[in-house]
């Protein structure tokens, strides 16, 4: 047990003041989840599990970030489909609590992984389906597959040198 007079305060605590560094770590991850298509509040949400290192209930997200309840639910709801985050339980406590999923960075650069083979798959498509007079065109589209190919194999290589260090 921890003196009262104990200097040491746990940051992390869901009642603890967010430091400006884990702030801005929230903001500029809710950048990019939205530049990723999914909404800003949600790249918040993880943002904040992943700051705090601890289970959140549904009440400590909505007052950490100073959102709506519907909006939190919303949010949670897709985040949880998409193995971002899941729903944990705690012993004594009645409320469901939410964590960062244990492989969020894996599920992250899964769906990065099949957003490029989708776009290869749509320039292949199209590609094959222009008649010759677009020779430009089907090469322009061709170079886009390549790329996506490209991007394919590196995320899948990093993906495989992230699971090996683990």
């Amino acid at each position: 047990m921890r003196s009262a007079r104990s200097s040491h305060v746990d940051h992390t605590s869901a009642a603890a003041p967010l430091h400006p560094a884990a702030v801005e770590f929230i903001e500029e991850l809710s950048m990019i989840a939205e530049a990723e298509g999914v909404p800003r509040i949600a790249g918040r949400i993880v943002g904040l599990l992943l700051i705090r290192q601890e289970p959140l209930c549904f009440d400590e997200l909505v007052a950490q970030l100073q959102v709506s309840r519907g909006s939190v639910s919303t949010n949670t709801r897709l985040l949880e489909s998409r193995g971002a985050i899941r729903r944990v339980g705690r012993l004594g406590e009645r409320k469901d609590l939410f964590e960062a999923g244990p492989d969020f960075l894996e599920r992250l650069y899964e769906r990065r992984i099949q957003r490029e083979r989708t776009g290869q798959q749509i320039a292949a498509k199209a590609r094959a389906a222009l008649p010759a007079s677009y020779s430009r065109t089907r090469d322009a589209l061709r170079k886009m597959e390549e790329l996506h190919s490209l991007m394919i194999d590196a995320a899948e290589k990093a993906l495989q040198a992230w699971h090996r260090r683990r």
